[in-house]
């Protein structure tokens, strides 16, 4: 979600913004959706964080040879970043604003071909 907001944000499309966008110190005009972008880089952490405790997985028999040891370091701050990213999630869907006149603006002229969407919103709904 929190990709997309920053994607929708942009000043090219600016179908959403947030509630307390952060201003740019080189562009005074642009409203930057720093709640979106501060999930996404405690969400980055991620990947790196699991790999680590991936690797720690193997256990040997009755004996602790580090494998446990360098998970409690990782956890931690997969912990945290998990919980950062939640809380710049919720900051930014609480006071998002969605521009239905520039999303109508964005679509081309004409009828939009949505593909089998429909039949499959059908389908699912059935």
């Amino acid at each position: 979600m929190a990709r997309d907001v920053t994607l929708l944000a942009q000043t090219e499309l600016g179908e959403v913004t947030e509630g307390r966008p952060g201003g740019s110190s080189s562009m005074p005009h642009k409203r930057n959706p720093i709640a979106a972008v501060s999930a996404l880089a405690a969400a980055a952490q991620a990947p790196g964080l699991v790999a680590t405790l991936l690797a720690a997985m193997p256990q040997e028999l009755q004996r602790a040879a580090g494998g446990w040891h360098a998970e409690w370091r990782p956890l931690r701050d997969l912990l945290v970043a998990t919980g950062s990213a939640a809380a710049w999630l919720r900051a930014c869907l609480e006071g998002l604003v969605v521009h239905p006149d520039r999303m109508r603006a964005n679509l081309p002229p004409g009828p939009v071909d949505v593909g089998g969407a429909g039949e499959l919103v059908d389908r699912v709904l059935s």
